[in-house]
This record gives C-alpha cells, structure tokens and sequence, in this order.
C-alpha cells in the first residue's frame, strides 16, 4: 500500500511538471520568428528538372543550406540572382487562395495577403526575415525578374514553386526550430531556361525589287516571322518599325500566328501607326493566347501551356516616294520588344540607328540616360560606364553597311562628341554597342545630328534582325549641238520607256500628282522662255521652277504606248541638263519628241537613246544626246542668187507653157 501511494505521488509530481513545462515550449514556439532564403537554381535542361528527386539524395535536403550546389542539383547546374520572389501569409485578408498566381498549392477558401516587399535574389539568395509563425505561399514575381540568360534567354519552366510552407518548422535533429539568426529556413526553387525568340524580316511575296533596287512610287512588301520558344511565357511582346525617309509607311499592318491562334485588333494587340512606322504591342489577352502554346505543361505555373513553339508572322508594306536619293539606301528595320517587366515601353527608334549624312563632313553625336517607363525621366549617367559608338558606311554596290574602323567613346564626363573627316556623299550609321539593362533609342535633331537616348530596361536586349535595304538609280544627260558638243540645248523634250520600248514612264494616277506635275511643266516652260528673252524676272522663274520641282511627289508606274498623253516630259533645262531618278536597275530608252528650237527632230530609230541606270550611273558623267541645226542659207550669199535664179526659171517655163496653152 505505501509502495502503491509512492508511485502514485511520482505520477503526480511529473503530470505537474508537464503542467508547468509545456506551456513554456508552447508559448516559445508562439513567439518564434524565422528568416527565410531563397536560393534560385538554374537546372541544365528540362531532364535535369524533372528527374531530380530530393528523396534519391545523400544527404537528403532538411532545410539547411546546401554547400555544393553542382553535387546536389546535377552538372550544369546553378544559383542565379536577380529572381524575384513574393510571399504571402494566409490570413483573413488579401487576394483568395485559388487565384491563378498561387499555381494550385493554397487553400482556395483561404484568403493571402502579401508580406513586405518583392525581394530579388543575390549570388546568396533572397532573404525575408522576421517571418511570424504561419501558413506562407512563396510566388515566383517574373514581371519584376531582371535575370537575363546568355544570348537573350529567359526562366522557363520551374519547380517548387509556388511553395507553401507552414512556420515554425522543426530543426531535422528535433533540437529546436529554424529561427531569425542563425538557423535560418534554405529553399531552393528550379528553373530551366527557355531560348530567346527568333525574328526574321524579309521582303515579301512579289516585291518589284530588281538587284536590290527599285523604282519610285513602288510598293515593297515586307514580311516578319518571330518564333516564341516553347517553355517561354513574357509579359510583354511588341514589334516597332521606323522607315526611313524615302520611304512611306503604308497603315496596312496585318498579324496572323500559327497553332490556331488568331490575334484581334484592339483586344490582342494595339497598334500606333504614322508614316514612318508602327509600334504594335500584345494585350495581356493576346499574351495569355501565345503563352497557352509556348507556357510548360505544368500546373503549378499560373498558365499551363502546351510546350510549343509559336509563330507570328507580320506583314506590311512601304511606297518609295520622292525624298528617296539616288543610290541611298531606303533602309527598314524591325526590332522586337520582349520579357516580363511591364514597365519598359517600347517605341519607335528603339535600337533602330537610322541612315546619317554628314554635315560639314562630320556627325555629331550625343548621349543621355532616361527611364524605360512613360515618364522618361532623367537619370545621371552611371558610374565608370564607358559607351562605344561604332562608325558604318552604306556600299551601294553590296547594299550593305560596312565597318569603317572608326569609333568614339563616351563617358559622364564627355556626353558629346562628333566622328569628323567624313565623305559627305556618302551615307553613314552610327551604332551603339551593347550596354546591358538599356535600350538606345536613335533620333535625327532639327540640324541632322544624332540624339542617343539610353532607356532602363530591364527585359531581355531587344532582337533586331539586319535591316531589308533597297535603293533607287538614276541617269543624267546633257543636250548638245552635234557640230559644237560645248554648245548645250534647252528646250528639248523626252519620253523615258522600257526597255522594250512598248511603255511609257508615268506618275502615278492622282489628281495632286497631276496637278503638280502640269504645274512643273508650266514652270519649267515659263523660265526657259524668260531665259531666251533675257527677260528680268528669270531667276523670279527660276527659283518658283525649283520649287515646283520639289514639291512634285513623283512615283512612277507604267503606261501603254496609246496612253502616251500621261507619258511624263524630261525637258532639258537652260544648260542642257535634264535626269531621270528612281528608277530600278535595268536598261530603258528616252524618245526625244520636240527638238530645241531650231534643231531638227530626230527621225526613226534616231530619236531614241538607250541607257543603262545601276551602281555608280547617277555619278557618272552626263550621257550627250545630239541634235543637229537646221541650216537656211545665208542671205545675199551665192547660194541666195541661185535658189532666185532657179526660181524665175521655173516661174518663166510656167508662163511659157500657160500661154502655149493659150493659144
């Protein structure tokens, strides 16, 4: 019995002390805080994620950190910064536990609220610190992801996350809880990559493009493919166009995408059009249809997608008009915008260097830092950020740029400067090197000099494929006498035709066309009479005939020989002098149809001149068309007295025979 009651009293004593104790342990982990970080592992490939298994390793993860990274993970593998994470505390506030963003892992009948700030990944991880005890939702943040792969790759599919983890979470050797100093909680989410998409731009079906060249008032199609990489899901997508001038752009851009995919105007995509060039962009509506192609079969990502490759295909088109020059290039480039930071906005002249002319044999360069977003805020030139500028010239003969060997640098301390000693009748680029996390976006000032403005951005560098150059010929010609080849001859008029001569060279059908070309013509007319009259207001004339000249919009197209009343008239000016431009390489033919005044008009297959326009034909010298003088003898010459002899000898045998007949 006294033993029984001395069991009983120890049984007693240890309930008290569970009494006293477990309170205390409990009231520890009420008040635990724990740190928490994030450690993003790029996998190899998309193998190496989904054959890897936390369970087949030795020693198994346990919350602690990993000291070999390759060892664990796989060969190729890796920690990468710049990841951006979100976590989200389950409460009675915040965004509802299904949305699409948690990827299936939280409560749907829950609601998450977001903790603190977005946190981006160091070479060490991400750290959120002073966690309270609780149910967690990790979210992977790509929009504000700056990591950006070798050759312009992106995050892919993942593992891991979204994550939830509950807190406090025990030590695996049971001696306490993962806390906020020394013993804090390692996770570590994977992430394949994706390639960058693939852009392509070429000219389109039936382009009127002969060697390269083309004719003024032509329309040259252009046709642009993109491929968005299977894994891949952006944010943002966009393509900018900037034509240069010769060119206009015609509004006429049409999207269509393969895989059933079918792109609407304002609900997929918006579109701003100018006659330079466009600026198109994907809505969050026409994203989410690429990404349920290109996003991972993976229902833990918010879009589960079908793994494939996508492909866009723009097409549109541009005229040549008459601010094209002979033999320069009419350059058209497209750059495509891509990534998931929504911020950056993407605009014509992004990564887009146009075609430059020296002037006083130099271009001036000059170089500013503005934000990527709308407000283009200014921003101080980084620190111990040197930029090059490389110095290419157009080749008409290869209708390509070439490298000059020049360059400029610029620093915060030298934001201007001028590549000089320059050709100014050639053509010139200047071009950025690649500065990473900017955009440069080219522009022309009011006085031709370069203006590079460098834009944050921190999506992925923008792909800009070469450029689709064309370019326009021209011939010159000079009428002169036949005997006196330094005599020039105004007044002469031609028809150009085709190298079958079964056409005329017209202006497109326009009533402004017309009106300005009649309007040439009569100027032209007026001066060159002024001119042979020596009257005073011939350089009044002149200077209204020029600007006749230049306000003609020419754009060619053919005509047929019965339509030779809108056949347009080369006049040969008060030296002589007349051109063709903008035509397209080929041979073609002038038909000269007035004489100058006093010459004689050329007859059959005299009055028609052939020519050859290509490289180098617009500056060679001025192809010679002769006429010949009407000759009228002399009065009071010999020849006068024996026209006036023969004369009264033949009214004499007329008289004679009259009045024989007479009789």
């Amino acid at each position: 019995m006294r033993k029984s009651k001395k069991i009983m009293s120890l049984v007693l004593t240890f309930v008290m002390m569970l009494a006293i104790f477990v309170p205390a342990l409990t009231n520890a982990a009420d008040g635990q805080k724990t740190k928490v970080i994030i450690h993003k592992i790029l996998m190899k490939d998309e193998n190496a994620l989904k054959n890897h298994n936390d369970d087949n390793k030795n020693p198994k993860y346990d919350g602690n950190q990993i000291n070999n990274i390759t060892n664990y993970f796989g060969e190729g593998s890796k920690e990468i910064a710049g990841v951006a994470f979100d976590i989200y505390k389950e409460g009675d506030e915040g965004i509802q536990g299904d949305n699409a963003i948690f990827g299936g892992v939280a409560d749907s009948t829950k609601k998450y609220k977001k903790v603190g700030d977005t946190v981006l990944t160091k070479a060490n991880g991400a750290e959120f610190k002073d966690l309270e005890n609780g149910t967690y939702i990790i979210v992977e943040n790509r929009e504000k992801t700056t990591y950006v792969g070798e050759n312009g790759k992106s995050l892919s599919n993942t593992k891991a996350v979204p994550a939830k983890i509950t807190l406090p979470m025990t030590l695996s050797d049971g001696s306490g809880y993962f806390n906020n100093a020394d013993k804090p909680l390692h996770l570590y989410p994977k992430n394949t990559e994706s390639g960058k998409p693939e852009i392509e731009k070429k000219l389109g079906e039936n382009a009127p493009v002969v060697d390269g060249s083309i004719k003024v008032g032509d329309t040259i199609p252009y046709e642009v493919t993109t491929t968005v990489k299977a894994g891949s899901t952006y944010k943002t997508l966009a393509w900018g166009d900037k034509v240069s001038a010769g060119l206009t752009f015609n509004k006429d851009v049409t999207i269509t995408a393969d895989n059933g995919v079918t792109l609407q105007k304002n609900t997929d995509y918006t579109i701003d059009e100018t006659d330079d060039g466009f600026m198109l962009k994907l809505t969050d509506a026409g994203l989410l249809k690429v990404s349920k192609v290109t996003a991972p079969d993976n229902p833990q990502l918010p879009i589960q997608g079908q793994n494939k490759d996508l492909k866009i295909t723009l097409k549109y088109s541009a005229t040549v008009n008459n601010k094209a020059v002979v033999e320069n290039p009419l350059d058209n480039t497209v750059t495509l915008h891509y990534g998931n930071n929504k911020s950056f906005v993407p605009e014509p002249g992004d990564n887009n260097p146009p075609p430059v002319k020296p002037k006083n044999k130099e271009i001036k360069v000059s170089k500013s830092f503005i934000t990527g977003d709308a407000s283009h805020s200014q921003l101080q030139w980084p620190d111990n950020l040197e930029i090059t500028f490389v110095l290419k010239v157009y080749n008409p003969d290869t209708n390509k740029w070439d490298d000059t060997g020049k360059t400029i640098k610029l620093t915060k301390n030298k934001v201007t400067d001028s590549f000089k000693d320059l050709d100014e009748n050639k053509v010139y680029k200047v071009v950025e090197k690649e500065v990473k996390g900017w955009v440069p976006n080219y522009s022309l000032d009011s006085e031709g000099n370069l203006i590079i403005k460098n834009k944050k951005n921190d999506n992925p560098p923008p792909i800009t494929p070469d450029p689709v150059v064309v370019r326009t010929y021209g011939k010159k010609f000079v009428k002169v006498d036949k005997s006196q080849q330094d005599k020039t001859l105004s007044g002469a008029k031609f028809y150009v035709m085709n190298e079958n001569k079964d056409k005329y060279l017209a202006l497109k059908d326009d009533s402004q066309l017309a009106t300005e070309q009649k309007a040439y013509t009569d100027a032209q007319d007026a001066y060159l009479k002024a001119v042979k009259d020596n009257a005073a207001n011939k350089d009044e004339l002149k200077t209204k005939r020029d600007a006749a000249y230049k306000a003609m919009k020419i754009q060619w197209k053919w005509v047929e020989k019965s339509e030779v009343a809108k056949a347009y008239v080369l006049i040969s000016d008060e030296n002589g002098k007349f051109e063709i431009t903008g035509l397209a390489k080929g041979s073609y033919y002038l038909e000269e149809f007035k004489a100058p005044d006093g010459y004689t008009l050329p007859q059959g297959d005299a009055r028609y001149t052939k020519f050859e326009v290509g490289p180098g034909t617009y500056a060679q010298e001025a192809l010679k068309i002769n006429n010949v003088k009407v000759t009228i003898p002399q009065t009071g010459g010999m020849g006068a007295v024996i026209v006036v002899l023969c004369g009264l000898a033949i009214v004499g045998v007329g008289f004679a025979i009259k009045k024989k007949i007479n009789a």
